[in-house]
């Protein structure tokens, strides 16, 4: 249940709704006070024209080291033994165990996306979930929003 409009709602698709569009605008006011800011301040800030001077230059390119065997295996071993699986539906078990097997698609898709620059569309995509900060847990500002990978978009 939350507080919609002065009203406790139940709905799960009013309160859906509603959180996502809380969500969204708080994104959208932040955007709008930093070009508001960066517009009609700019002068009174010395940050500011500290900051569009060094960003007016071209920043330095990032150099990258290639992903190693051993990096994957130091990655994979790193994650916590669950039960769960994740969006994917890959139980992290199956994913430890099958290490020897998998490493090398892995290096290879890595650095691919590395030296290409590009990045699987399929995984710039995620849900958002409401999680509860503290207060009361009818009140939508007492929430944050969680964003957790999902798969299936191309």
């Amino acid at each position: 249940m939350l507080i919609i409009v002065g009203k406790l709602m139940n709905n799960p698709q009013v309160i859906a709704k509603t959180i996502n569009d809380y969500f969204s605008n708080i994104i959208e006011e932040s955007v709008t006070k930093i070009i508001k800011h960066e517009n009609s301040d700019r002068n009174k800030h010395p940050y500011m024209q500290h900051l569009l001077n060094a960003f007016q230059q071209p920043l330095s390119p990032i150099e990258l080291e290639p992903v190693t065997e051993k990096g994957i295996y130091e990655i994979i071993k790193s994650l916590k033994w669950k039960a769960s699986n994740g969006y994917d539906e890959v139980w992290l078990w199956i994913v430890k165990l099958s290490v020897p097997f998998i490493s090398s698609p892995l290096i290879y898709i890595c650095n691919k996306m590395l030296s290409t620059g590009t990045f699987p569309t399929r995984l710039k995509f995620s849900q958002v979930f409401p999680l509860f900060k503290k207060g009361n847990k009818t009140e939508m500002s007492d929430y944050r929003p969680v964003f957790i990978p999902i798969e299936g978009f191309l």
